[in-house]
């Protein structure tokens, strides 16, 4: 008979209070006593703005919130959601610095910033170092810089070293999440 009416037992190694006890036959007897859920969360983009809800909730409190660029960093809340910078705060940007080290080269610097956990739906964070020749032709003529593209966002500092030779040299940063 006591082995039918049985459905779990634990052996502690120290002894446990009765309001111990208690609260752990409620949690599991009468769950809802200790926990209540609130309604599923999208996982989409129901406003079709380019950013999953559940991250709009998680930042702005809503989905009809922001109307591109909450903090006004001339950085669009999806280019924020992408490069995994606070849209809340404008001084959370994806920067690059660049330093003089001679007359012969410069240092590019960036910090990546890595998807927690799974990334965004199992969308990892990529990063891209370009560069243009021609300010007119930016918008169209950007060149990956050999070996610093479709690099996985890790915990770390990209640094790049460039040589002054040639012509002059536009540098371009770019986080995506990859399809």
């Amino acid at each position: 008979k006591f082995a039918e009416d049985l459905d779990e037992f634990r052996i502690e190694t120290k002894a446990r209070s009765a309001d111990w006890i208690r609260a752990r036959w409620m949690n599991e007897a009468s769950n809802s006593v200790f926990v209540s859920y609130s309604e599923a969360m999208s996982t989409g983009d129901g406003d079709g703005d380019g950013v999953p809800d559940w991250w709009e909730y998680m930042r702005f409190g809503g989905t009809n919130v922001s109307d591109g660029d909450y903090d006004d960093d001339n950085f669009p809340d999806s280019d924020e959601w992408a490069a995994g910078t606070d849209p809340t705060n404008a001084a959370s940007v994806l920067r690059m610095s660049i330093a003089v080290t001679n007359a012969l080269s410069s240092v590019l610097r960036f910090d990546m910033i890595p998807a927690e956990g799974e990334g965004y739906y199992g969308r990892w964070r990529r990063y891209d170092l370009l560069y243009s020749t021609n300010l007119l032709q930016q918008f169209g003529g950007w060149i990956d810089v050999d070996g610093l593209v479709d690099m996985p966002a890790e915990d770390r500092p990209v640094i790049y070293t460039n040589s002054q030779s040639g012509p002059a040299k536009l540098y371009r940063v770019r986080a995506r999440l990859e399809p």
